[in-house]
Parts: C-alpha cells; structure tokens; sequence
C-alpha cells in the first residue's frame, strides 16, 4: 500500500472509530421518554431498542462522520493548518464537524426507517412521534455529537502538534513505567544555520526553519518515522528497529529531492535553500515518560549520544550523510543510494572505535544531494 494511501486510511480508520464511540455513547444517554415510546407503538411504529441495533445505528453514523472528516482533513484542514492559525482551526474544525453530524443524523434516521422500522422514511418524518423526538431528545443527541465534535477536532489537532505516537502513547498509558527498546534514530540539522540567521535576521529565520521542518514532514510520515523533538536547528527522528536503518536513509533523501524541487521557491522567499547533514544509528535504549506539568517521551541510552555524535562528524569528514556500519549491516538501501566506508573514528563519549559509512548519491543518479 502507498505510504499516503496507508497514512490516509490511518486516519480515517481513526474519525471512523471516534465518531462510532462518539454516537454510541450519545444515543445511550438520550433515550426516548415513555410517552415517546408509547406514542411510536400508538402510530403502528416498532420500538427502536436492542443494543445490536444501537450499534448498527452508531456504526453507521461513525462510518459516514469518519469518512467525510477524513476528507476534510485532506482536501480542507490540513493545507490551510498553517495559514490559518491553531485556535481558528479549532473553531473551523468545531463548526464544520457540528454541521457534519447535524446532517448525518439524518442519514442515520434513514437506515432506521428503512432497516429497523421497514417503513418508507417520509412515513417516519410524518409521524408525530418521531417530530416530537426530533424537538426534544433529538437535539440533545445532537448537541452531544456537536460536543463531541469539539473533542474529536481537539484531539486530532494536538495529534499533529505532537505527532500521532506521542498522543497515543500518552492515552494509552504506554512507557509510564519505562520500557527497553531498540530503535534506530536520526539527527538532521540546518547546516551555515548561523550565517543564514544572520543574513535573514531571526522572523525570517524562523520562518525559514518552519518551512524546511514542514517539508520534511511528508518524508518522514512516508517513512513511517516519529518526530521526538526539536532543538534549536536540530531535529531529532526514531523508528522501531524492525523498520531498519533503510527507512531513515530513505527519509532523508526524499527530503533532499523534495527541497530541489522547491528551490526556485526557497530562492524567491529567502534568497537561500536549505542544505542540512544527517546522523543515523540506533541500538537499546529506554523509553519513559517524563514531567509532570508537562509529559515528554524521553528516549534515554548510548545509541541517541552516539547518533548526535555522528551528526557532529559530517562536516569534518565532508560526508552530508553518516551513518554507523552497525546500523547499516543487512539494511536496504533505496534506489541510486550508495554507502562508502569512512573508516572507524573514536566518538566523543565512546570507548571503542565506531565504524562510519556516509552514504550519497550514485553517480549515475542526478541530482546529487545537496544541489
């Protein structure tokens, strides 16, 4: 499956899911009174009960929800996010999804007409009962759903302010008691961030960060990869160790071809492209939560000092890319990349040498990185 094909059904697998609970909960807190009850049998209509038909009901509303959110967040949040600012987004994300479940309930009232009561919907929009339901209960659900839409859009928009497996790491409860790992991770830092600065002056600059971190977003989600922070020009990325250390060399030179075909933009905003030096390696490390005002995942051990310390070496060894042979053995290298041994070096911090590889372009392979 394409990675932004996976990614996308990710997401909608996720709407999906919130909407279903979202509609289960709210039609099992607002029940038709008595007298609505009695009123539906008086009109020849059958009970709505029974939990299966509850769930059939919510599973439908999620469904349609799901799936028109999930386009939504493609095709109108996500490519506005930034223009538009957090708080903004939230009340949009609020309002539309609110419309969204106003008009879903209606489809729902459909499946129950023609699936569970076996009448013709425009006999149940004539029935006093249900416009009784309607004016009452009815808007009840309807107000739940509207406040859960303000949770779901919530939850979804600090999903991309700290990345997807940090929130669910944080709902799920997962590294509260800290937990041995091995992972694969990589540093990738702005290179000249200095003079760049300088010549920018600090908006510019940091408008100018905020551009080279967005692009490198989509390789990175592409790759399956997490984002664990940044510092300062610095960003520090893992992957679980099963993925291989292929993901992160694909990452990074997917980052690179995407930063060549937005150089004329760069140029034009700037007068400067971004030119960045990578450092990969990974071994055991452990992952907690730390904080208490504010939770962090911290990944802890040898593997990350050592990868921040190949970082360090790039622009000595003139290697825009290094990683450790140890994480290299037995990887798969995307098309046209080639490794090249840079001999083994005592890291700073290490007691025992470390073999380096920098890895690059083909020859055959245009551009080459960084141009």
């Amino acid at each position: 499956m394409h990675s932004r094909t996976r990614r996308y059904v990710g997401q909608t697998a996720w709407l999906i899911g919130a909407w279903t609970v979202a509609s289960f909960v709210s039609a099992g807190l607002v029940q038709p009174s008595p007298e609505l009850v009695a009123e539906f049998r008086s009109e020849g209509l059958p009970e709505v009960d029974g939990v299966l038909w509850a769930l059939g009901r919510a599973l439908v509303g999620g469904v349609l929800a799901g799936v028109a959110s999930s386009v939504l967040e493609v095709s109108v949040f996500a490519p506005r996010a930034r223009r538009i600012g957090v708080r903004r987004m939230l009340v949009l994300r609020t309002l539309v999804y609110a419309v969204l479940v106003s008009i879903v309930f209606f489809f729902v009232a459909r499946f129950v007409a023609r699936f569970q009561l076996g009448i013709p919907f425009e006999r149940l929009l004539d029935s006093v009962a249900f416009r009784d339901f309607l004016s009452t209960q009815g808007m009840a659900m309807i107000g739940m759903l509207v406040l859960a839409s303000f949770i779901i859009a919530a939850l979804t928009q600090v999903a991309r302010m700290l990345g997807p497996a940090a929130l669910s790491s944080a709902l799920l409860g997962r590294y509260e008691t800290p937990e041995v790992e091995r992972r694969i991770f990589m540093f990738v830092d702005l290179a000249s961030s200095t003079s760049i600065a300088e010549s920018l002056g600090p908006v510019r600059f940091a408008a100018f960060k905020d551009d080279f971190f967005h692009d490198l977003a989509e390789p990175l989600l592409d790759a399956r990869g997490h984002i664990v922070q940044y510092v300062g020009d610095e960003v520090m990325m893992t992957w679980p160790w099963r993925a291989g250390a292929g993901s992160a060399v694909e990452c990074v030179f997917d980052l690179d071809a995407r930063l060549a075909r937005r150089r004329a933009e760069y140029e034009r905003r700037y007068g400067v492209v971004p030119v960045f030096r990578a450092g990969i390696h990974g071994g055991e490390v452990v992952v907690s939560q730390l904080g208490d005002v504010k939770r962090e995942l911290v990944f802890s051990g040898d593997p990350v000092n050592t990868a921040a310390r190949i970082l360090e070496l790039t622009k000595a060894l003139e290697a825009p890319v290094l990683a450790s042979a140890e994480v290299l053995a037995g990887a798969v290298l995307p098309d046209g990349v080639e490794a090249t041994v840079r001999g083994e070096h005592l890291l700073r911090g290490r007691s025992s040498e470390t073999t380096l590889v920098a890895l690059s372009r083909r020859a055959d392979v245009l551009p080459k990185f960084g141009s």
